[in-house]
């Protein structure tokens, strides 16, 4: 349907990717990728006698987790507060674990706290936070393969999208590029940004606007292998490599929901 562009190794750094943010040189969904997916956060912590907790700002009765994205932002704020910070501890950490354990009794968090490239996110943001966690975990499933129960639970749990092209017979699914032009393959995507590159380089193709609807894996499954499809794609444009799969994987999935 529309051809599929070169898919370019995203490697800009966080404290880079807050500024360009600031800037706006890029979106909020490709920050959220890059925070996700950075694996060497560090978070203000203390040690107890059962191992650490993490130490929080207090506002009030609000409570703020603290975090920073390298070794030098945490220096920098230790700098600024105007104390040594010999006796304050941290522990490192991954993204993806972070937002996906974040747990409503904190008010926000604070990422790079009194630094110039400062952000925060508040609670109302955190089911976004665990959703961005649940996409890079499904990603990094449908690159490796993985076929074990957990793979399995976080695929048909995980929120997909796709898109759909309005018709005269009502709305059609849109299809992934198929350079041989025979097959139909369902264009799925794991998450926000990679279904608004699909869907602003389809509309313009096309010169039509598409509506996306987002399902949870074992829901999509069910409703895919229902079709007639040789496959899915997902993120057929990106941002990470797509993933071609057979319409064995949908019925794979789908076979729960049928019972």
């Amino acid at each position: 349907m529309i051809p599929p562009d070169s898919i370019e190794d995203d490697t800009m750094e966080p404290r880079q990717a807050l500024k360009a943010y600031r800037e706006q040189a890029i979106e909020g969904h490709a920050l959220l990728r890059i925070l996700t997916g950075h694996n060497s956060w560090r978070m203000l912590a203390v040690e107890e006698d059962d191992g650490v907790r993490p130490l929080l700002r207090i506002v009030g009765e609000d409570r703020w987790l603290q975090l920073f994205t390298d070794e030098g932002a945490f220096s920098e704020h230790i700098a600024a507060r105007g104390d040594d910070g010999a006796e304050q501890g941290w522990v490192e950490t991954t993204g993806e674990w972070l937002f996906d354990n974040i747990g409503d009794e904190l008010a926000g968090i604070d990422i790079n706290p009194l630094l110039d490239d400062a952000i925060h996110y508040k609670r109302e943001q955190f089911d976004m936070l665990r959703s961005w966690a649940a996409s890079l975990k499904v990603e990094r499933v449908l690159a490796e393969q993985k076929t074990d129960e957990d793979a399995a639970r976080a695929v048909a749990s995980a929120r997909f999208f796709i898109a759909f092209i309005s018709g005269d017979a009502g709305p059609q699914l849109a299809l992934a590029p198929d350079p041989q032009q025979n097959r139909q393959f369902a264009a799925v995507f794991t998450a926000p940004d990679a279904a608004l590159e699909y869907t602003t380089q389809a509309s313009t193709a096309l010169g039509q606007d598409l509506k996306l609807n987002a399902f949870s894996g074992a829901e999509l499954f069910h409703r895919l292998a229902k079709m007639p499809l040789d496959g899915l794609v997902f993120n057929c444009l990106g941002p990470t490599p797509p993933v071609a799969v057979s319409i064995a994987f949908a019925k794979a999935f789908a076979a729960p929901a049928e019972n």
